[in-house]
C-alpha cells in the first residue's frame, strides 16, 4: 500500500512543484520508501538487498541522484514488474543513476527510462525492458450483398515504439552500462 504522503509527493512532482529536498538512504525495497527519499530531488542511497518492484512509474521532476550501494559491490535491482516504465525524467531536470540493475520495464517509449532532460547512467544494467507500440484497430468485416461478397473496411496501423530500455529525447551519457535482452516492438495492425 502506498502512503498518502508518497502519493501527494508524486502529484506535486508531476505538477512541477518541488517540496523540500529530502535526501536519504532507502533500506526497504518499497516504492513508498524510495518516493519519500526522493521527494523534492537530492541524493538517494539504495542499500536494500531485495528487488524493488515499482507499484507506479516514478517521475523525476527535480535534479536527483540515485546511488545503489549493494553489499559486496552487487547492483541494486529495480523492476517495473513487466507492468510499466520505471522512470520518466522531465525536461530541464538532471537524473543520475549509479550501480543499479533496471529490469522488466514496459511502456510505449522507453521501457526503463523516458528521458526528456539530462540523464547520466553509470554502471547500470538494463535487462528485459520493452517498448511496445499500441495495436491497430481491425477493419470492418466484409458482408454479403445479393449473394456476392463485399469488401470489408480498412483497419488502422499499429503505433510505433521507441527505446526498449531508454527513449532519449534530451541528453544522455552512459558509462560502463550493459544492455541485455531489451526490445522495441511496433504495434500490430
Amino acid at each position: 500500500v502506498i502512503s498518502r504522503a508518497a502519493v501527494a509527493g508524486v502529484i506535486l512532482l508531476a505538477l512541477g512543484i518541488s517540496p523540500a529536498r529530502a535526501e536519504g538512504t532507502v533500506t526497504n525495497a518499497t516504492t513508498t520508501a524510495l518516493l519519500n527519499a526522493l521527494l523534492g530531488g537530492g541524493e538517494g542511497r539504495l542499500t536494500f538487498a531485495d528487488t524493488l518492484t515499482f507499484e507506479i512509474p516514478v517521475i523525476i521532476a527535480s535534479d536527483t541522484v540515485l546511488r545503489g550501494e549493494g553489499s559486496g559491490g552487487r547492483l541494486v535491482t529495480i523492476s517495473g514488474g513487466s507492468r510499466h516504465r520505471l522512470f520518466r525524467v522531465l525536461p530541464g531536470v538532471r537524473f543520475e543513476i549509479h550501480n543499479c540493475l533496471l529490469r522488466d520495464g514496459i511502456a510505449t517509449n522507453g521501457g526503463a527510462i523516458l528521458n526528456e532532460g539530462v540523464l547520466l547512467a553509470s554502471n547500470v544494467t538494463f535487462t528485459a525492458c520493452e517498448a511496445r507500440g499500441t495495436a491497430g484497430v481491425p477493419g470492418e468485416p466484409g458482408r454479403v450483398e445479393f449473394g456476392i461478397g463485399a469488401d470489408g473496411g480498412d483497419g488502422t496501423d499499429g503505433g510505433p515504439a521507441r527505446g526498449g530500455a531508454v527513449d532519449n529525447l534530451g541528453e544522455a551519457t552512459f558509462l560502463q552500462c550493459t544492455f541485455n535482452a531489451n526490445r522495441s516492438l511496433g504495434g500490430e495492425g
